[in-house]
């Protein structure tokens, strides 16, 4: 795997020595000017997912990775997936997942230790993500994967891109790549920014949109104290700290040694002592964050019980905008810190005996990233630039929405998330203040909500799709930042650039609705219901409809549906001209349908339309009794809809599910 040479490799065990293998082999160089309808540059799962969807449709996909592996953070230690509820996301993440859990069965059996740890695919060790990944790439034959390849510039013209060219970083020629429409999948934004696209860094304040929690903010991620007299909600450009995810493991077999890194200052860890000795941390896994992994592995992450972990905060803050040297430099500091870090609590006699014996057990897995020294290959880059979007993703479309029990609504939705807000510190520990500044967890928040399409759509560059530094606010992105949410919004990126490339139209021309269908077909979810799971038959009919109408989290498939609700969602499918019905004469009111009844509107509007036949001014329409087939297909036969109606026969009446499904097999226009 050479940079600039498309892989098609059908599986990927022993990484590093396939691609040892094939440099030796003498690959000949790219060809220098790559073509294909899109061009993804990432390939993080976001980019990954992205690519699939594109490729499925029919779109030739040029995907491009700075780096030698693939995967992004998930191939690089996030082996515990950060989603709280496991319904809100499917599609291209949820085959993700289920790959993943059919490796663990077939490599170790199906009721093995290994299977019961991967948590039904959603817990995994890094080189078997790498492996689940490169198999679903490779496994389309439109996609062609590049990597070793660098951004080094684009090329513009009215506001579009014609081509980026990218650097070798083996040392091979430069190779500039053409498309119709390019993705930035990437976590910094670095594709978006050099076409010019306006993005947004650090933090808002909380005065500019009354975010909860914006700004400068102190906060006790466990014990939920907030301290007002220090949290000002002043607005700043600090980013919140970065890490890597180790992978450790507790099998001494497989234990590689933690040594003294370069530059090493036991000064820097001495506030962890004095945790342990005033007992806030009672043990290692006070420490760091270790969560189990199958094979006695772990997804290793900072904690938040200590006021200093594998988070490096501060010296992060140039990322976002600096080049690959300056990156690649602070990634070696975080590094030898982590590394410092561990040694530390391995071996320094100002920690107790029992801490270092307990810390001891845990060590770097040897059979991981056997070309990086067994340590993870990339940073995880939490927030980096956000773009400024067609919609600016907030804090307020998180929380429940006042009037209503759920989320707000987002007819545009082509995904959803369900993590709260979450960011980690902006600040190293202040003396004398008892949390760091800027790490925050609301957990209150939590509940599943919907990501509109206009997240993903820039502002000024034509032909862009960003499925990585997506547009919102610091609260906003604090929850959008989760790989299987990213993996979402890069299947619906790549959706859309299929579609945008094949009308031969702009991202942000693509019609909605035909993305959403197109979505749905996929098993992605756009809007989540506790009551209507994937398997559910009606489940895409009710979440097209539920996105522009539904105020529940609870849709009651089964239930029977009444006249005053099927002539509201009857109406909505007029307003998406889902079909034609002219006005025949002015409204004549019905005498049980009150002034502010919710359904009035929508049944004036069909009423007009002659849909409910002619009928004397007081007349009563029976708004709450259940509608029965023969209502359902006069209605129907007076729109001039066409649909076909045997599903309901024999029964007494009509279901809600059923009644959406029927309305969603009519064609757009």
């Amino acid at each position: 795997m050479t940079s600039g040479t498309p892989t098609r490799l059908a599986t990927v065990w022993a990484i590093t020595a396939a691609v040892l293998l094939l440099v030796s082999a003498g690959q000949a160089a790219a060809a220098p000017e790559p073509a294909g309808a899109v061009a993804v540059y990432g390939a993080t799962p976001a980019g990954i997912s992205g690519a699939i969807a594109a490729a499925r449709m029919g779109s030739d996909v040029i995907l491009i990775e700075r780096t030698a592996h693939i995967g992004g953070l998930m191939a690089n230690g996030l082996g515990a997936t950060d989603i709280k509820n496991r319904g809100a996301v499917g599609g291209v993440f949820l085959e993700y997942v289920n790959n993943v859990r059919n490796y663990y069965a077939a490599e170790y059996g199906a009721d093995s230790a290994q299977v019961k740890a991967c948590n039904d695919g959603y817990y995994f060790e890094p080189h078997v993500a790498e492996l689940v990944l490169n198999n679903m790439v490779h496994a389309e034959a439109r996609i062609s994967l590049y990597i070793n390849l660098e951004l080094k510039s684009v090329e513009m013209r009215r506001g579009r891109i014609e081509s980026a060219l990218f650097k070798d970083r083996t040392g091979g020629q430069d190779v500039r790549v053409r498309a119709q429409v390019f993705v930035d999948a990437t976590y910094e934004g670095d594709l978006a920014a050099a076409a010019g696209a306006p993005y947004r860094l650090g933090r808002e304040a909380r005065s500019e949109l009354g975010e909860p929690y914006a700004g400068v903010v102190y906060f006790g991620y466990r014990s939920r104290v907030y301290y007002p007299e220090l949290s000002t909600g002043e607005g700043d450009r600090r980013i919140q700290a970065y890490n890597y995810r180790l992978c450790l493991t507790s099998n001494p077999a497989n234990h590689a040694p933690v040594t003294m890194p370069d530059g090493y200052d036991r000064h820097e860890y001495l506030l962890l002592a004095r945790e342990v000795r005033t007992g806030a941390v009672k043990s290692f896994k006070d420490a760091v964050s270790i969560i189990g992994m199958p094979n006695d592995k772990s997804d290793t992450n900072n904690h938040t019980i200590p006021l200093i972990s594998t988070d490096l905060p501060e010296e992060n803050y140039p990322y976002p905008e600096a080049d690959w040297a300056w990156r690649d430099k602070f990634a070696v500091r975080l590094r030898n810190y982590t590394l410092g870090l561990l040694y530390y609590c391995h071996n320094d006699t100002s920690l107790p005996d029992w801490f270092r014996a307990e810390a001891s057990r845990w060590a770097l897995a040897k059979d991981e990233y056997q070309d990086n020294g067994n340590f993870p290959r990339q940073i995880y880059v939490r927030e980096a630039r956000r773009i400024d979007g067609l919609y600016n993703f907030t804090a307020h479309d998180v929380v429940l929405d006042p009037g209503q029990h759920r989320t707000r609504l987002q007819p545009d939705s082509v995904a959803c998330g369900s993590y709260e807000m979450d960011s980690h510190p902006t600040r190293k520990y202040e003396p004398g203040i008892p949390v760091l500044e800027g790490l925050l967890g609301v957990h209150q928040y939590r509940e599943v909500y919907q990501i509109p399409y206009g997240v993903i759509v820039p502002k000024k560059v034509r032909n862009l799709l960003v499925t990585g530094a997506i547009s919102g606010t610091h609260m906003g992105f604090s929850t959008l930042r989760m790989e299987p949410c990213w993996m979402a919004m890069g299947q619906a990126g790549g959706v859309a650039a299929h579609l945008a490339a094949a009308g031969r139209k702009e991202p942000a021309a693509v019609d909605v609705p035909t993305l959403q269908r197109e979505l749905l077909k996929q098993n992605a979810v756009l809007m989540y219901f506790d009551d209507v799971d994937f398997t559910h038959p009606d489940r895409a009919a009710i979440q097209f409809f539920g996105s522009r109408m539904y105020n529940s989290y609870k849709f009651n498939p089964a239930q029977v549906l009444d006249r005053a609700t099927a002539a509201l969602w009857l109406d909505l499918a007029r307003r998406m001209d889902l079909f034609g019905a002219r006005k025949r004469h002015s409204y004549r009111a019905y005498a049980d349908i009150p002034a502010k009844h919710p359904s009035l509107p929508a049944i004036r509007a069909l009423e007009e339309r002659g849909i409910f036949g002619d009928h004397a001014e007081g007349s009563e329409f029976r708004p709450y009794e259940q509608l029965t087939p023969a209502d359902m297909e006069s209605w129907f036969k007076a729109a001039g809809i066409t649909a076909d109606l045997s599903v309901l026969e024999g029964r007494p009446y009509v279901r809600r599910s059923e009644f959406l499904t029927l309305l969603y097999s009519l064609k757009d226009k």
